[in-house]
């Protein structure tokens, strides 16, 4: 159901745009309009509410419930500088945003998400290579892009970056079943309540979602 995805990073920040495939490149090449328009900003230290609105919009769109806020607040108290949010902004708002982790000789990009303009500035991309440019910077070599389900969006992004799928198993044991439960969000039983969830009003997704949350874990 799941792959993991991790890379070794060149050892020059340089070398990283040749190091990605060809169609990754043009995309960052793209993105470099964030950097050169006086109208958009990066930080690496964004704030961790605005991360979370643009995150829970984005999460929305997909038809998923969203975490509590104060889940990314915890996480960001208990790793503190290991923990960060990286935002794009575009007139002093929030476009995308990305909530990674910092373990060792890694970095991992953990949630990511956006408005909807956030795709056509390739805001994402721009995200992903700026982390990717300050995990060299930094002397980390291991880009960890995590585990996704196999055929999902994420699955094909991570791919599109030239990273390779690793297959993941888990092992379950049946407690009181016959066989695993099939929680995984492709699963037809589920598509009537995700297409409702994508048309509920943002304030109403974001108070309901988090106690939903946490029975999708």
């Amino acid at each position: 159901v799941y792959a993991a995805f991790s890379k070794e990073l060149p050892a020059d920040a340089g070398a990283i745009k040749a190091w990605l495939p060809r169609n990754r490149r043009a995309e960052i090449k793209k993105a470099q309009r964030i950097k050169e328009d006086p109208a958009f900003g990066f930080t690496s230290d964004g704030d961790i509410d605005l991360f979370y609105d643009v995150y829970a919009g984005a999460v929305k769109r997909l038809g998923t419930p969203v975490m509590p806020r104060r889940f990314l607040h915890a996480l960001k108290d208990r790793f503190s500088a290991d923990a960060e949010a990286s935002l794009v902004l575009n007139e002093g708002k929030p476009v995308a945003g990305l909530f990674s982790f910092w373990r060792g000789d890694r970095v991992m990009p953990y949630f990511i998400g956006g408005t909807a303009a956030a795709r056509d500035i390739r805001a994402y991309d721009y995200l992903y290579y700026m982390l990717m440019k300050r995990a060299v910077e930094r002397g980390v070599r291991i880009f960890d892009f995590g585990r996704s389900k196999v055929g999902s969006p994420h699955f094909n992004t991570k791919k599109y970056w030239g990273f390779d799928p690793q297959p993941l198993t888990y092992h379950v044991a049946l407690v009181n079943a016959e066989e695993t439960p099939n929680v995984n969000p492709n699963n037809p039983k589920f598509a009537a309540f995700v297409g409702l969830w994508k048309h509920l009003p943002t304030p109403v997704a974001n108070v309901v979602g988090p106690m939903l949350a946490r029975n999708f874990a």
